[in-house]
């Protein structure tokens, strides 16, 4: 099994079971996949060039999260409680791809927001973000996978997401 799907399977794994998603990565981890800057703080880290980030023009959320709308869409508002499909590719910030849900033949992902589904940046770089749109989110490692490693996710891992939003109901 490739890397890659590896990934994706275990991020479906952790979206699946919740609280869980860590443990289930723990079970699993691969300490010296993928590289690492030992940057944990979204605002002190240095980005890949070819993310075109520029951390000066994110919100920050309540607990310390960071998103950018590269397009605002106009449907419905993402609020907890809220089912929402959306597609995703997740980096680090070297610019390596850990996991992506838009290989051809994938299905969009979906859950409700706030029902401990995903990892926590996942949820709070949601909210708000308009049905259409289409939002970065960065997450520190308090709100994602912690000092967990994964595969391709070093421990204490920023991670960052590329988001298109489908639909939220």
């Amino acid at each position: 099994m490739t890397t890659q799907l590896t990934s994706r399977l275990h991020l479906r794994v952790a979206a699946i079971v919740g609280g869980l998603g860590l443990a289930a990565a723990a079970a699993c981890a691969n300490p010296a996949a993928g590289p690492s800057s030992g940057a944990t703080d979204p605002l002190s880290a240095t980005y890949d060039g070819a993310l075109g980030i520029d951390i000066t023009k994110y919100v920050a959320t309540t607990n310390g999260a960071f998103y950018f709308d590269s397009v605002v869409g106009g449907g419905n508002v993402v609020n907890t409680g809220k089912t929402v499909s959306l597609r995703y590719v997740g980096h680090l910030i070297d610019a390596t791809i850990f996991d992506q849900d838009t290989a051809t033949g994938t299905s969009a992902l979906a859950f409700t927001v706030g029902a401990g589904t995903v990892i926590p940046g996942f949820d709070e770089g949601l909210l708000g973000m308009r049905a259409g749109g289409k939002r970065v989110i960065i997450i520190p490692p308090k709100l994602g996978y912690g000092s967990v490693p994964r595969a391709g996710i070093p421990s204490n891992s920023i991670l960052i997401f590329r988001i298109s939003s489908l639909t939220s109901n």
